[in-house]
């Protein structure tokens, strides 16, 4: 005797049909759509208990079914006047007729399919009322944004992505992809400019921007414990960082390509300055 230790799948509910015949195909297709839309809806119908976000998640989802409704109807509301405007404009008589006035509507709605319905102006903007409309669906969800309010109802912290995929807590500063430039682009050793850095500097100055780095990211890990100052903290560490750098690959040490790879924003300031006096000593000889 066979024992089932997990409940039977969408295809095994399938297969007690016999396909052989054609109603029998239809039953198990219907019933393995039936298997996999309970599978989707699943989290909605039965998660609400377990995770209170369901709760928004149903109000989304009843505001996004709400706004097409109202698409529709007013897209019909408008090609039902339409309907009338072209009769008048042609002699016909649609009033009294309302079979044959929702006939003309279905057939002009079948055009939802094709460019150009969505490229007429009267779908425009109806497009952009309910664009609006649904917007405003979305106050409950910009409560949570306030404060502390986000964590009191979901009880979770803010994460993001590292490179690799891996989660990680949030750098809004860009500390971590900043270090990583410097670790790779600039002290690495495959870096375009490693051998500058060995040549023209003292290598305690590179050592020295390479405990930088390292303290930065012994930084980076240490300041979410504290989310109240996190984002104030790392600022900071990248801004000392960024100095350092300064100090080290300034324009008079280091070469212009060196100096052009770590501060490309400083020499687009710089021949912008330039641009700037030619363009009034110009001004000034014409005078």
């Amino acid at each position: 005797m066979q024992v089932l230790t997990t409940a039977p799948g969408p295809r095994r509910c399938a297969e007690r049909y016999d396909q052989t015949t054609l109603v029998g195909w239809l039953q198990a297709r219907l019933a393995l759509c039936h298997k996999y839309f309970d599978a989707v809806t699943f989290p909605m119908r039965c998660a609400e208990k377990q995770n209170r976000l369901v709760v928004l998640l149903h109000w989304d989802t009843f505001a996004f079914a709400l706004c097409v409704l109202i698409f529709l109807i007013l897209s019909v509301w408008s090609y039902w006047a339409r309907e009338e405007i072209a009769a008048e404009a042609d002699g016909r008589i649609l009033k009294g007729q309302p079979l044959l006035h929702t006939l003309l509507v279905i057939g002009d709605m079948m055009s939802i399919f094709s460019d150009s319905f969505w490229d007429d102006w009267h779908t425009q903007i109806t497009f952009q009322i309910v664009k609006v409309i649904f917007s405003l669906s979305a106050v409950p969800f910009f409560l949570f944004t306030i404060g502390p309010l986000s964590k009191l109802f979901s009880h979770t912290d803010a994460t993001a992505y590292m490179p690799d995929g891996r989660l990680t807590v949030p750098d809004p500063n860009g500390l971590s992809a900043y270090l990583r430039w410097i670790r790779e682009d600039v002290l690495g050793p495959h870096s375009a400019h490693a051998e500058e850095l060995e040549t023209r500097f003292s290598q305690k100055e590179v050592l020295n921007l390479r405990r930088a780095v390292k303290n930065a990211e012994r930084t980076l890990k240490e300041a979410w414990r504290k989310p109240a100052s996190a984002i104030r903290v790392t600022r900071n560490s990248k801004l000392a960082l960024d100095k350092m750098l300064l100090k080290l690959v300034s324009k008079e040490r280091a070469s212009k390509a060196l100096y052009t790879h770590c501060f490309p924003d400083r020499v687009l300031l710089d021949e912008y300055e330039k641009n700037k006096i030619l363009r009034i000593q110009e001004q000034k000889n014409k005078e």
